[in-house]
């Protein structure tokens, strides 16, 4: 990836680039499985901000090649909760809880390659692709495990996992964005997206759950396009 970075902005043979910075939010989305036999899963999180600087060479009418850099916050809470019970002949048994619950905050700087396709003839709209990598720069995570029978707490313990969250994170994120004419070399900008990140932490540190949000981001920003004398 790297490697690409160094090709893209070291490329002077394009007489057409983009500069972009852009500040918004990111949030992933609630979510509960469609199996009904297996355990309550729900995931909230709060919305994060986020910001990034972008670079941009036109390498043919509509196809534009570049690099991001970028800082993601993260912060979320995951609960998973499994139900047992026994019913015996003649009407004993148990009525068991396990649950997990985990806590995740953390920030990361993205560095990633663009690949952006400008639609139509007046190029307003740009679908684009971005696999990108991330550095840890902070974060916290905890961890609580409990269980109880009959309603009677058996264990309850909660620790704090930090040191398993991963330093190095790898994304992928599609996205849209919107171009709106200032003049001939200042554009606005409005990019939405949707993201996938690997896990994001060890699952010795989670109870065996691996954490693999997925993101949907909302940015607004300013593009400058210039142009530059071909070598």
């Amino acid at each position: 990836m790297f490697t690409l970075f160094i090709i893209f902005f070291s490329n002077a043979g394009y007489c057409q680039d983009r500069i972009s910075i852009e500040l918004g939010m990111d949030k992933t989305w609630s979510y509960k499985p469609f199996l009904v036999n297996g355990p309550l899963e729900s995931q909230s999180s709060n919305a994060c901000s986020t910001f990034g600087v972008s670079y941009l060479t036109k390498m043919n009418k509509h196809l534009y090649i570049g690099g991001k850099a970028y800082y993601e916050s993260y912060s979320f809470s995951y609960d998973r909760i499994s139900y047992v019970n026994n019913i015996g002949l003649f009407g004993g048994g148990f009525d068991s809880t396990y649950g997990t619950h985990i806590n995740f905050k953390a920030s990361y700087l993205f560095l990633a390659p663009v690949f952006d396709i400008g639609l139509g003839r007046r190029q307003v709209l740009h679908i684009y692709a971005m696999p990108a990598m991330g550095v840890l720069l902070n974060g916290h995570q905890s961890l609580r495990v409990y269980q109880t029978l009959n309603s009677v707490t058996q264990s309850d313990v909660t620790g704090n996992t930090t040191q398993d969250i991963y330093r190095l994170i790898f994304r992928f994120n599609v996205g849209l964005v919107q171009h709106i004419n200032l003049n001939n070399n200042w554009h606005l900008t409005f990019n939405e997206s949707v993201g996938a990140v690997n896990v994001l932490s060890d699952e010795k540190g989670t109870n065996g759950v691996p954490l693999k949000p997925n993101y949907y981001t909302l940015q607004a920003g300013l593009m400058k396009k210039y142009h530059r004398r071909q070598h």
